[in-house]
């Protein structure tokens, strides 16, 4: 037999065994094989009994939230928030947004806290003695003596004696004692235990303590009840309160500029209704 008709003949033997040919086909067509008892097995619950199973929505739904999971929990958390009708304390989350800063954080000036700007300050010990003269562009602060010149571009405080001119932006004087002229560009505070002997030029005095010498000031000048000045002052405006001591002559800026027009040359009665 030739190559040929062994691999016909053993074609149709496997042929035959699978139920695709033969006399007994129909029979063997009726009887389920290897392969359909296969298939069954694969089969799905909608596709047994050869017809699709419908599968109603409902059931499905109620199979699917019987044993909900943690996504689905997730995603509805998110919703509630999404909709306003729970923040993340009611959902007992903790809310980790950035809180909005006080708008009166930031360091005033002259704070040493934080690191911030800090002013300048030469001060001059309570038992410390200079003799010479004194350029500074930082606050002076003296409360020892000194004999000299002082020439200050910002503020000095005065605790203590000074021999010699002062020039300085702002003047403090408390419980001090200086012996020279004082010119500042803008104020000049003078306490009870103070004393001055020489001028003061500045726009703005508050003398409560003891001046001899001739004060000007630009716009006001206030005496306290503890002031005693033996000198002329010219100033804008006075204020003298009760229990101060004033000899001189006292000009305002009024009379300076309007001396002449304040009160008329002669006073006329007219007689002629009589």
């Amino acid at each position: 037999m030739s190559l040929k008709e062994n691999f016909y003949q053993a074609l149709q033997e496997l042929l035959r065994h699978g139920g695709l040919v033969g006399p007994d086909l129909e029979e063997k067509a009726k009887s389920n094989s290897d392969l359909d008892s296969y298939l069954e097995t694969t089969k799905g619950p909608a596709e047994i009994n050869g017809a699709a199973e419908v599968v109603n929505p409902s059931n499905f739904e109620t199979a699917n939230t019987e044993k909900p999971t943690q996504e689905s929990n997730s995603f509805k958390r998110f919703g509630e928030m999404a909709a306003g009708r729970k923040g993340p304390s009611d959902l007992g989350l903790k809310d980790k947004s950035p809180q909005p800063q006080s708008l009166n954080t930031a360091p005033a000036l002259g704070d040493s806290s934080d690191n911030g700007p800090t002013e300048e300050m030469t001060v001059i010990s309570k038992n410390s003695f200079i003799e010479g003269n004194i350029r500074s562009f930082a606050n002076v602060q003296i409360e020892g003596s000194v004999c000299g010149k002082l020439d200050v571009t910002k503020n000095v405080n005065i605790t203590g004696m000074l021999v010699g001119d002062l020039t300085c932006n702002n003047a403090d004087m408390q419980g001090s004692s200086i012996q020279g002229n004082i010119f500042t560009k803008g104020n000049v505070f003078v306490d009870n235990d103070s004393i001055l002997l020489g001028n003061m030029v500045a726009q703005y005095a508050n003398v409560d303590g003891r001046v001899k010498g001739n004060i000007e000031i630009g716009s006001k000048t206030e005496f306290g009840s503890n002031a005693v000045v033996l000198g002329n002052i010219k100033t804008g405006t006075i204020c003298i309160a009760d229990g101060a001591n004033i000899q001189g002559f006292v000009n305002t800026a009024f009379l300076t500029e309007h001396g002449d027009t304040a009160f008329p040359n002669e006073i006329i009665i007219d007689n002629m209704g009589s």
